[in-house]
C-alpha cells in the first residue's frame, strides 16, 4: 500500500497533510518532479527538517482542521498514518478541509490503522497502557512540546473499520478503492524501531530491515484481521452523479474480503 499509487501525469499539485520531516513530498519530488508540492504539519522540529529538505515546496505550520490554502487548489491530497493523531471532535472537520481544498474530481488517499486481530500492538498507545512505564524509561515523547504550545496533546491511536472512516469523511465522495495490509509482523517492527527513532538513527541499517520486513508484511492484504487501511477518495465533481457515488460505495463494502 502505497500513496503515490495513484498519481498520474495528469496531477499538477499535491498536499501532504501531516507531512512530518518531509520524507513522503521528498520521495514525490523524486519521482514526480512535474508535481507541485505543498503540506502542512503540527509538529516544529519536523517541520524545520521538512522546509530544509524541501526548500521549494509550500510548507506550513498548521493542523488539518485549518489547512491555509485556498479551496480547490490541490489535484492530490494525501493523510497516512495522521487521522489518528488528530483529536476526535476534530477529525470530520479535517477531512472536510481536505475536500474543500481538492479540486472537483481531486483524489484523497487517506491511510490509517485498522481495527484488525493486533491494534492492541499498536507502539502509539504504550504511554497510555503503561503510563508510569513510560515515564520512567522516556520521560517525554519527542512530539509533546510541540502539541502543548498549540495546547494539544498526543492522542491515543485510534484504530478504524472501513464504515468508520467514511462516516468521518462525510459525503461528497467516490469510493476508488479500499486496500488492507499488514499482521502481526508490521505493528511488531514498528515497537522494534523505536530505540532507533528516539536516538534519531532512522537509517540505521538495523531499523531499515525492520523496514523492509513491515513493508513486506504490509503488502499481504489480511482482510478485516489486517493492521492497516488504506481508501482512496474522488471529491465529487459536477459529472459524477450522486447514484454513481452511492453505487460505488455499496459495491465496495460488499466485496471487501472477509476473515
Amino acid at each position: 500500500m502505497h500513496a503515490t499509487k495513484w498519481i498520474t501525469s495528469q496531477h499538477q499539485s499535491l498536499l501532504d497533510v501531516g507531512c512530518n520531516l518531509g520524507e513522503f513530498l521528498q520521495l514525490c519530488k523524486e519521482t514526480f518532479p512535474h508535481l507541485k508540492l505543498a503540506g502542512v504539519e503540527i509538529n516544529k522540529p519536523a517541520l524545520v527538517t521538512a522546509q530544509q529538505r524541501l526548500s521549494d515546496a509550500n510548507l506550513h505550520h498548521a493542523g488539518a482542521e485549518s489547512l491555509p490554502f485556498a479551496s480547490e487548489s490541490f489535484d492530490y491530497v494525501t493523510c497516512t498514518e495522521v487521522l489518528e493523531h488528530i483529536p476526535v471532535e476534530l477529525r470530520s472537520q479535517g477531512l472536510q478541509e481536505m475536500q474543500r481544498v481538492l479540486k472537483p474530481n481531486g483524489y484523497l488517499v487517506l491511510s490509517t490503522p485498522h481495527r484488525g486481530w493486533f491494534d492492541w500492538m499498536d507502539a502509539g498507545n504504550l504511554r497510555f497502557r503503561m503510563p508510569g512505564v513510560y515515564r520512567w524509561i522516556v520521560k517525554g515523547g519527542l512530539r509533546d512540546s510541540s502539541y502543548e504550545a498549540l495546547n494539544r496533546h498526543v492522542e491515543w491511536h485510534g484504530h478504524f473499520k472501513f464504515e468508520e472512516l467514511m462516516a468521518i469523511a462525510g459525503e461528497g465522495w467516490k469510493v476508488i478503492t479500499v486496500e488492507r495490509g499488514g499482521l502481526f509482523l508490521f505493528p511488531l517492527m514498528d515497537l522494534l524501531s523505536w530505540f532507533f527513532y528516539r536516538k534519531n538513527l532512522r537509517s540505521h541499517p538495523i531499523r531499515l530491515f525492520f523496514e523492509r520486513i513491515a513493508g513486506w508484511d504490509d503488502s499481504i492484504n489480511y482482510g478485516q484481521a489486517s493492521y492497516r487501511i488504506m481508501i482512496v477518495l474522488q471529491k465529487v465533481g459536477r459529472e459524477i452523479k450522486s447514484d454513481a457515488v452511492a453505487s460505488t460505495y455499496s459495491t465496495r463494502i460488499t466485496s471487501t474480503p472477509l476473515i
